[in-house]
């Protein structure tokens, strides 16, 4: 019996690369006591490397974005990613969300440690370790403030949820936070 094979094409590989390579699974929704709604789980399954959930208020976009974060802190190692919104008190409601989500996942990862917490700082570290204990990782999560666009330039992630994204100027995206992206093939 002979096996039909594809050798993927140029445009093919340039496709592929813009799918994100990891995404939650059920099992992972369950250990965070999470259940994604029709809309939501159809987010997360999406491979597309941009995402954008246009719902209404009080939907679950939020939750749906913690989800998000908690999976690539817990079970990516060296994940870099940030939550920007207008305002820090904005981004410190999925800050805050995607921590709680994180210490109900630790609970079940035990290769994965809370190594940095502030709730002041929004910084959030956890350190990722194989079944020897030898150190695989360190993956990161901050809340940032859309309104100083400067601040946000610089990093290489491979992740930003951006909440509220109507009330951020176009100009946040074009020149601070899209750039941030490019090296890595992030998602947003």
């Amino acid at each position: 019996m002979t096996a039909n094979v594809h050798t993927a094409t140029g445009h093919e590989r340039r496709e592929l690369s813009k799918l994100r390579p990891r995404k939650p699974s059920e099992k992972f929704f369950k250990i965070i006591d999470y259940r994604p709604f029709g809309f939501q789980r159809e987010i997360h399954s999406n491979p597309a490397l941009y995402r954008v959930a246009i719902i209404g208020r009080q939907s679950g976009k939020s939750e749906l974005a913690a989800a998000e974060a908690a999976f690539e802190l817990t079970c990516v190692p060296n994940s870099y990613g940030w939550i920007v919104a207008p305002t820090y008190e904005q981004a410190n409601i999925i800050f805050s969300r995607t921590y709680e989500k994180v210490e109900k996942a630790i609970q079940f990862i035990p290769s994965a440690k809370i190594t940095t917490y502030s709730r002041r700082d929004m910084k959030l570290e956890v350190t990722h370790y194989d079944r020897e204990g030898k150190l695989l990782g360190i993956s990161k999560f901050a809340g940032k403030s859309a309104d100083k666009p400067n601040n946000l330039r610089g990093a290489s992630l491979t992740y930003v949820i951006l909440d509220e994204a109507a009330m951020v100027l176009k100009e946040v995206w074009d020149e601070a936070l899209a750039p941030t992206l490019s090296t890595t093939n992030g998602w947003v």
